[in-house]
């Protein structure tokens, strides 16, 4: 029997990683992206060029691939997750199914879903225009969370609490309905999760993040999370729940949740684990195996006894370095910073040449510094060393 393969729907830097990580773990690694160039490929065992989007194309290509390549998976680490769905129905493979998949995409449909289903969320309400806002923020209270329905990485979102900046976010957003929620204040922490074959749903992990005030900028997480475990056990719950709501039985979910004091309310969900800084690195960092290779046994059916019980023995941490906007000129400090003692990784995502944008949302952060300690105060002490090396001189444009 020829070694089992499992597919990659989106290859770019960021997920380098998770190649390594499915091939170390046994697995051959196909590597699905529109980019003829893709980070990913030189890696992946097999490549093919298809647009993440294109779900027919994607289908077609594991399905007439599925018995010679010995096909058992498909995952992504991407916003991705519609074609996921598409092509793991379509070819009989574990996975949330399209609808599911859909309803996690819209916030809308997945506020809809919490609220029918009982599963504890912020207050909210769907609109569209700044006339249809301001009884919905003083129905909310004052002050709230405004965010488009679709979309990803903070992109259009904003913490509201006096009308004038209701007026300014309208201004600068007109493409689509909006999700305003009501500004649930407390910690905000991430759950990565999956379902067995049978159905049944097991924690990975819990990590804890940090956002800046007003825009849903990351600024760091890290794993695992400080919580107690009474209160990770919660946040596994609410997940759990959350999924069912939608549909999902089978495969990964993520989970994006908010905590005061005792109360667990949930944010945003989607069928797959969260993105590579937590997936990948934190976990990998802090206990040697990362969520990624546990889900992928998990959907392979190669589980051994011990696989779930994830131990991390040490913190890992990550944080983000804020640039001043404006057109890169040099980066220095990269090689000192990378230097230092439990330095695990300076993720560099923007370079000489490229633009850094006013910090409205992650997208535009042009550099991460992962670092491991014994605590958690120690492994961030180390990312904050690290940053203090790091220069980006950004010229005016």
């Amino acid at each position: 029997m020829k070694e089992k393969s499992v597919v990659l729907i989106g290859g770019g830097v960021q997920e380098v990683e998770a190649v390594r990580i499915a091939k170390k773990a046994g697995y051959r690694v196909i590597v699905l992206d529109r980019n003829s160039e893709a980070p990913c490929f030189e890696l992946a065992d097999k490549t093919a060029v298809i647009n993440g989007t294109n779900q027919e194309g994607l289908s077609d290509f594991v399905i007439s691939n599925k018995d010679q390549e010995n096909i058992v998976a498909v995952f992504t680490l991407t916003e991705l997750v519609e074609s996921v769905a598409f092509v793991s129905n379509a070819a009989g493979l574990p996975g949330a199914s399209t609808k599911s998949a859909q309803i996690c995409q819209d916030k809308a449909r997945f506020k809809k879903a919490m609220i029918k289903d009982l599963v504890p969320t912020p207050a909210g309400f769907i609109l569209e225009t700044y006339e249809e806002a301001i009884p919905a923020l003083e129905d909310l209270g004052g002050a709230a969370f405004i965010k488009p329905v679709v979309g990803f990485g903070g992109k259009g979102g904003r913490r509201i609490e006096k009308q004038s900046q209701l007026e300014d976010y309208f201004k600068d957003y007109d493409d689509g309905p909006l999700l305003m929620e009501e500004l649930t204040l407390g910690t905000m922490h991430d759950v990565n999760a999956v379902f067995d074959a049978d159905g049944i749903f097991h924690l990975l992990g819990c990590f804890d993040r940090f956002f800046s005030k007003d825009y849903p900028v990351e600024i760091g997480a890290r794993y695992p999370s400080l919580l107690h475990a009474s209160l990770q056990s919660r946040l596994g719950e609410v997940t759990e729940q959350a999924a069912r709501a939608v549909g999902i039985t089978s495969g990964p979910v993520k989970a994006d949740l908010v905590m005061t004091g005792q109360e667990v309310k949930i944010l945003e969900m989607a069928p797959r684990l969260h993105g590579p800084k937590g997936t990948l690195f934190l976990s990998q960092m802090a206990s040697g195996v990362s969520h990624l290779e546990t889900m992928l046994k998990v959907l392979t059916g190669d589980l051994t006894e011990g696989d779930l019980v994830i131990e991390p023995q040490r913190s890992a941490a990550y944080q983000a370095l804020l640039s001043t906007p404006g057109r890169i000129k040099e980066v220095n400090g990269i090689g000192k910073a990378e230097a230092l003692e439990a330095v695990e990784k300076v993720m560099l995502l923007k370079g000489v040449g490229d633009l850094v944008p006013e910090h409205r949302d992650s997208r535009g952060v042009p550099c991460y510094v992962f670092a491991t300690g014994a605590t958690d105060g120690q492994a961030r002490a180390v990312t904050e060393d690290a940053l203090s090396l790091i220069d980006f001189v950004i010229r005016d444009i």
